[in-house]
Order: structure tokens, then sequence, then C-alpha cells
């Protein structure tokens, strides 16, 4: 397994399908699939313009298994209030093996090093993802935490979806 940090956009057309099922879960945010890809494409493209003396404020980076993608993530350096703080929004791993997972956190642990961040935070899918997340995190010198906040969605009853 290899680690390959995307900087074109347009390499994104490669996984395009697995970002397509990542997006599933996030349907609950009501995040879609066009404005994840837009997403991703536009922090690949400007990471660049944006960066820190030579660091990118944004990273996306996959995982080749056999040159095959098996994984994604996506981070940034949070910007005010939130100071000494990076943040992996993105996270999926379609892999068999947690390997893949364990790079990517390696990965986001470096870049935290980079921005001098003494703060890491994840946005996890599950339970289970959180746990594989704190378990190589910890592994890693992170003490990853839950913090109990609850993410809500209020949705607005005279609006049609």
């Amino acid at each position: 397994m290899k680690l390959l940090k995307i900087t074109n956009p347009n390499w994104l057309k490669l996984i395009a399908p697995r970002i397509n099922d990542y997006a599933k879960y996030l349907r609950k945010l009501h995040i879609k699939y066009e404005n994840l890809l837009s997403a991703f494409e536009v922090s690949i493209q400007n990471a660049h313009l944006q960066n820190t003396l030579e660091y990118d404020l944004a990273e996306f980076w996959v995982v080749l298994y056999e040159d095959k993608p098996t994984a994604f993530a996506h981070w940034y350096r949070k910007s005010l209030p939130h100071i000494g703080k990076v943040q992996m929004d993105a996270i999926y791993s379609w892999s068999k093996s947690s390997n893949a997972v364990s790079m990517l956190i390696d990965q986001f642990i470096e870049f935290g090093k980079q921005h001098r961040s003494t703060i890491y935070e994840a946005d996890c899918l599950d339970e289970k993802l959180y746990r594989l997340f704190r378990k190589y995190a910890n592994e890693k010198g992170i003490d990853w935490q839950n913090t109990g906040l609850i993410h809500c969605i209020g949705l607005n009853k005279g609006v049609k979806k």
C-alpha cells in the first residue's frame, strides 16, 4: 500500500463512484454527491493558493493498493475562532484491510504537526469508524476522545425537499 497526495482535481474522476458511495452516508446531513465532489475539487484546486509558508491549508489523500485506490481522506487547518486545530472532515475506505485507515491517520497527524496543531478533530460516520480511528490515533500518540457533542439538523417544515 502507498499514499498519494492528490494535487490535480481532475484525478477525482477516478474515484468518483467511491465518493458517491461515501456521500450516501451523508444523506442525513443533506450533503449531495455533486456538492461533495465539487467541494473536494475546489479544495484540491485552491489548497496551494492558500498555503502558509510551504504547507497547504487543506489536503486530499488516497491510499493505493496494487495501484488501485482503496481509501481516501480530506482534512484542513481550521480557521478562527479555532486555534491550533486541524480537522479531518472525510475518511472512507472500501478495503478490507484497516491498514489504509492507519496510513491516512499517520498523514493527518503529520499535517497537524506541519501546522503546529495541538488539537485534532474528525468527523466519523459511525461508532465503528470512531473506535477504529481512536485505536490507531491512540497508538500514534493522539489521545482521541468522544466529546459527547451531538450534531443536529433542523429542517424547515414549510420547504419541500
